[in-house]
């Protein structure tokens, strides 16, 4: 086919199979990979944006800052020892009070996402509701 055009030796000629969805790479899994070479540094945004084909954006030639380490505050620790086949109530008690603050916040996500669908069927029109209801 390239005889048809030109003689020129450095003129290429090649098919685009970019728009072939069957040999597209899955773009969830490029954006994946893109985004994680982007924050380790590795690729540049603007390569990134290249890749995807974006237009680049003022300071993608620089690599992302790096989030800054912060100290974590102290955890107050708490020991709990067991021997075997030995539960005393101190250490349910523990147990216990370890797990009360992360039930109680997925107890009041729970009970509020209840409290919310059951406003939502009471406030619905009864022209909604299925025949027979």
């Amino acid at each position: 086919m390239k005889p048809d055009f030109t003689s020129y030796t450095e003129v290429q000629i090649a098919y685009d199979l970019s728009k072939l969805r069957a040999l597209q790479e899955d773009r969830r899994a490029l954006f994946t990979r893109l985004d994680n070479a982007v924050r380790s540094g590795w690729v540049m945004p603007k390569e990134a944006r290249a890749e995807v084909g974006l237009p680049p954006v003022s300071g993608g030639d620089q690599p992302l800052p790096r989030p800054a380490l912060t100290r974590a505050a102290p955890v107050k620790e708490r020991v709990i020892s067991f021997k075997a086949g030995e539960l005393t109530a101190d250490s349910l008690q523990a147990l216990v009070d370890i797990g009360v603050p992360h039930l109680t916040d997925e107890l009041d996500r729970y009970f509020n996402g209840q409290r919310r669908r059951v406003v939502r069927s009471l406030t619905r029109p009864t022209d909604s509701l299925p025949d027979g209801a």
